[in-house]
């Protein structure tokens, strides 16, 4: 009898563990491939496709719990990238040494487009030189190698040519503002990539060299590629001009923990780190906040398996309240945010719902919600300071003319719960 409730207990304990494991293996692996590894995954809307290193392509339309392989038709060659881009798949396709084609998928990877045309050819002329795609917001989308920078409208047949020449570092797009680290300093381009500009920043130490910039809409981050300053993660809630530090220092003190990957959702922020030099056992590293002002901590790895850690985690995407990341296999956990399902709309002005006029202001602001619905306001300082908060029928005027000059954030909530958040500046 004692050893039966010895084994209940030991059963209760397991079950109890794997419940409280922060990370799951979604199966994306042994469904799609059978072994190896993933090598590449994305979502397009709520599905989750994934690519294996014996050149199969799945996907998942419900988070991940089951995988479908059937009725898809791989391009030629190895997977090298996915990247979903609204209602598309992209694929970039190794199909030679040193020849890769681009290709979408409308339909789960049924059927094919080459998206090529403008492209930079390779000296072979058997396909293009390898190009990374971002999602700039409105339809645009930009391709870049280090060496050359691209960009279309999705409806457009072909790819135009930047003026930015080489070292393009990384891409990120804030209020259809778009900003790319290059030649270590932050660009911007205001009319999708046509012409670009310096941006003149404060605030990041001198000779600062940008590695990874992200944003979760309303708010940019960035990191380092110098170990001089790899101890901070910075934020710029005026879209790129004014920078603040958040100090990572003593999270892991092994050489080298230097922050990687950066993704953004809601106020969550997570940060992969290079994992400690020939320590193999150990699950990859991984910083992160939960709050409006920065506080990282190190990241719960648990459900992570151990014994083969030799990079830091490749990236980071999400679906509603859930997280995923690429670790051998596809995992999630569900950190805390609401992602998608009650997120905040991060929108250009002429597309809220709520009006803010005059902006710049001096005095007096002016809140109009365009459907003359209630709904609740709130606005925060730059530093995540709230510094006014009321329920509204339609109109607000606020008194500001005793506040800070800067840039507030507006967050407005209705009476289904969905918010969105906008910008002011007081001058």
């Amino acid at each position: 009898m004692k050893n039966k409730y010895l084994l209940l207990l030991m059963s209760i304990l397991v079950i109890s563990n794997l419940f409280s494991q922060y990370w799951k293996a979604t199966g994306a692996l042994p469904a799609i491939g059978k072994s190896f590894y993933l090598v590449a995954a994305t979502s397009v809307g709520n599905n989750i496709f994934a690519a294996h290193a014996n050149k199969n392509l799945g996907y998942s339309t419900d988070f991940g719990k089951t995988w479908i392989t059937d009725g898809i038709n791989e391009p030629m060659g190895d997977f090298a990238l996915l990247t979903g881009i609204k209602d598309r798949l992209y694929a970039s396709m190794k199909i030679s040494p040193s020849d890769y084609e681009l290709l979408y998928s409308t339909n789960n990877g049924q059927s094919w487009t080459m998206d090529t045309i403008g492209l930079p050819r390779t000296s072979t002329v058997n396909g293009i030189t390898a190009m990374i795609l971002v999602d700039m917001g409105n339809n645009y989308i930009l391709a870049h190698n280090y060496l050359k920078t691209f960009y279309k409208h999705k409806n457009d047949n072909k790819w135009t040519p930047t003026e930015i020449g080489s070292a393009v570092v990384d891409v990120s797009a804030i209020n259809d503002k778009w900003l790319i680290i290059v030649g270590g300093k932050i660009i911007q381009s205001t009319n999708h990539g046509l012409s670009w500009s310096t941006i003149i920043t404060t605030g990041l130490p001198d000779k600062f060299q940008g590695y990874k910039i992200t944003t979760n809409g309303s708010r940019l981050y960035m990191i380092s590629s110098t170990a001089a300053h790899a101890n901070n993660i910075y934020y710029s809630d005026d879209e790129g001009v004014t920078w603040m530090s958040s100090s990572i220092a003593g999270l892991y003190t092994y050489a080298n923990a230097y922050p990687q990957n950066l993704y953004a959702v809601n106020d969550y922020v997570f940060s992969a780190v290079m994992p400690k030099q020939f320590d193999f056992n150990t699950p990859p590293p991984f910083l992160v906040s939960s709050e409006k002002i920065l506080n990282f901590t190190v990241g719960d790895v648990s459900g992570f398996p151990s014994g083969s850690t030799i990079s830091n985690l490749a990236f980071f995407f999400h679906i509603q309240n859930k997280l995923y990341t690429m670790f051998g296999d596809l995992y999630v956990s569900e950190p805390g945010f609401t992602g998608s399902s009650s997120a905040v709309q991060n929108l250009n002005e002429n597309e809220s719902s709520i009006f803010v006029q005059p902006n710049p202001a001096d005095k007096v602001l002016q809140f109009i919600a365009k459907d003359l619905e209630a709904y609740k306001l709130e606005i925060f300082s730059i530093q995540g300071k709230l510094i006014y908060k009321q329920s509204v029928e339609s109109k607000a005027k606020i008194d500001i003319s005793a506040w800070s000059k800067g840039v507030y954030l507006v967050k407005s909530t209705n009476q289904d719960g969905v918010a969105e958040q906008t910008k002011f500046i007081k001058k």
